[in-house]
């Protein structure tokens, strides 16, 4: 998604309606499945649009607002530093909008409302996103009149303060002038001190309540995680990917919580498509993806059993969303992630799993059957594996023959899932894992993928015919 301009600043009241629209359209969309239909009749009278312009008119709420053309973005956070709302349009998702948004809202909160902590009941798909801009859990999954929400707070400091990411200087005639007159004292004094100087001028302060970016200056942040994936799809398909989901919430149980929402992409071909052959990849594609609700709920191991029936409240959750990262009309390569909790609000998990298909025959290739897992790959692989955890211990636990082990298939209790992905640019290899908690190997990662162009994975390739659709 280009984004040419951008601005970040608070509402005006005529902009609350639009603001409440944007927040509908994404609730639809991502959260409503997850709800009840009491907890969606209380979201809606939260966001009805009497209701919220007398808090805002009275100052119990404030908004913020990430415009291009139109309005992107919101946040709202009450005048105690809560978290209200935070929406971000979902074609706008994962650029940094929310990321920007947040940050001018922390500032506010510690600049201007002077507030000790910062407060959200995220909703439980929301966790991860919260936990990436430093919040924390700070209590079990809880339900309120039908909504269901996790505690999380971070300490509102002003260490933390800094300069929204996008940023556009007030006057740029008057901010060229002066960093010109401020090289040459620094070229005629020739003092350290001038760097900073200067450093403070670039970093020179948006305007109050408001940062405006011009398509010159706009630069998207760096991406990480799943969002970095530089994906492939071939821009003629003989078929179509489309997003299919699964949600179930049993509100028959009283103490029990289960819920589960699981999307996942389906294959759509023509009356020339073998349509038996079809069934079997987006059946096969639709297991991959609801494979947590069959651990925990459609057929649970005896330890699930066992901490469902410990557990104060049972909770058995799964929350899943996905990416295509290679389609052609010969390979399918998808990534999924997947949180919740596996039997109590004390098994909070995070998953992350991959699936290539070949969808000339609809069969799952398996790692080695694509890569000749010898000594040799496997030095070169934990280097890199290495290089992007910046962490020259991972897997220090392993020698080279339980490295190789590993990686075909060999899961050692269950720590190591070795996960791949075509995309864009190569291959990617690694492990999600799933170390235990006081496990002194656990180096907090739930996975960690290794990437090779298609050149540096050549002298590695088995003679499987997926490397003909590759080269």
């Amino acid at each position: 998604m280009e984004i040419r301009k951008l601005e970040i600043r608070r509402l005006k009241e005529e902009e609350l309606e639009s603001a409440l629209s944007l927040v509908l359209g994404v609730f639809e969309r991502e959260i409503k499945p997850s709800y009840t239909e009491e907890g969606v009749q209380e979201f809606l009278k939260f966001i009805n649009y009497d209701f919220m312009r007398g808090a805002y008119t009275r100052g119990e709420i404030i908004f913020w607002g990430a415009f291009t053309d139109e309005l992107i973005g919101t946040v709202a956070v009450r005048p105690d530093g809560h978290i209200c709302l935070f929406f971000v349009k979902n074609e706008y998702q994962g650029l940094g909008i929310g990321k920007a948004l947040f940050q001018m809202m922390y500032n506010y909160c510690v600049e201007e409302l002077h507030v000790k902590k910062i407060t959200v009941n995220a909703a439980p798909q929301s966790v991860a996103k919260y936990i990436h801009m430093g919040m924390r859990q700070i209590g079990n999954m809880e339900e309120r009149n039908g909504i269901r929400s996790v505690p999380m707070e971070m300490y509102a400091s002003p260490t933390l303060v800094k300069p929204v990411q996008f940023q556009e200087k007030k006057d740029r005639n008057k901010f060229w002038i002066i960093l010109t007159i401020l090289l040459a004292l620094l070229l005629a004094a020739g003092i350290f001190l001038g760097v900073r100087m200067i450093k403070n001028v670039i970093e020179f302060s948006f305007q109050e309540d408001s940062v405006r970016v011009t398509p010159e200056e706009f630069q998207e942040p760096e991406l990480s995680g799943v969002n970095a994936i530089p994906a492939y799809v071939d821009d003629y398909l003989s078929y179509e990917i489309e997003g299919q989901s699964y949600n179930f919430i049993d509100d028959e149980k009283i103490n029990t919580i289960i819920e589960f929402g699981v999307q996942y992409p389906e294959l759509k071909g023509d009356a020339g498509f073998d349509q038996k052959l079809l069934e079997k990849i987006n059946q096969t594609l639709k297991d991959k993806a609801m494979e947590t609700v069959e651990e925990i709920y459609e057929h649970p191991s005896e330890e699930i059993k066992e901490t469902v029936l410990q557990a104060d409240t049972p909770v058995l959750v799964s929350y899943v969303t996905y990416k295509v990262t290679y389609a052609s009309d010969e390979v399918l390569s998808i990534v999924m992630e997947d949180q919740g909790y596996k039997g109590s609000e004390e098994q909070y998990f995070y998953d992350f799993r991959t699936i290539t298909v070949d969808l000339n025959t609809g069969e799952v290739y398996e790692l080695e059957d694509i890569i000749d897992i010898d000594k040799a790959f496997v030095k070169k692989w934990i280097r890199i594996m290495r290089d992007e955890a910046d962490d020259d211990s991972l897997l220090s636990e392993l020698n080279t023959n339980e490295m190789m082990s590993a990686l075909e298939g060999e899961t050692f209790e269950g720590v190591y899932d070795v996960e791949y992905f075509f995309d864009e640019e190569g291959i990617e290899i690694g492990f999600s894992f799933d170390y235990e908690d006081e496990d002194p190997d656990n180096s907090g990662f739930a996975w960690v993928t290794a990437p090779f162009s298609y050149k540096e994975i050549e002298n590695f390739t088995t003679d499987s015919p997926i490397w003909d659709e590759m080269n």
